[in-house]
């Protein structure tokens, strides 16, 4: 992946250390990762256009690929 970045001109970035508190403990960053994810849930719930079944889906995905 290195390899690829550099043929790309890709450079490596600084982890972000602005926003995050310098004595976060394991369970206030699963907490903050949960309350993040918990923003999507349910966002695709009303769609009609595409399948609901995961699986389905994907391989509709696909399809489109071919």
């Amino acid at each position: 992946m290195d390899s690829l970045n550099k043929s790309l001109g890709i450079r490596p970035t600084e982890p972000d250390t602005k926003n995050k508190p310098a004595s976060e403990t394991i369970e206030e960053r699963r907490q903050r990762r949960r309350a993040a994810i918990q923003k999507s849930v349910g966002l695709w719930k009303d769609r009609t256009d595409i399948p609901t079944d995961g699986l389905e889906y994907q391989r509709q995905l696909r399809g489109e690929w071919e």
